[in-house]
């Protein structure tokens, strides 16, 4: 009996670490299209600072 309650207990915890695992990675996942979003929304439309920021370095 001991050992079913230390089985189940041992399961439990995988489970546990597993989900964590999971909603860490839609976090991290949610964060990424978050940060592209607000890049190509700053490409996109370039405020007065970041409009030279655009410019290639080769113009003399």
């Amino acid at each position: 009996m001991l050992r079913l309650d230390f089985q189940q207990q041992s399961l439990n915890l995988i489970e546990r670490s597993r989900s964590v695992a999971y909603g860490q990675s839609l976090l991290a996942e949610a964060k990424l299209h978050r940060l592209a979003a607000r890049t190509e929304h700053r490409l996109a439309w370039p405020t007065a600072n970041r409009t030279f920021d655009l410019l290639p370095l080769t113009i003399y």
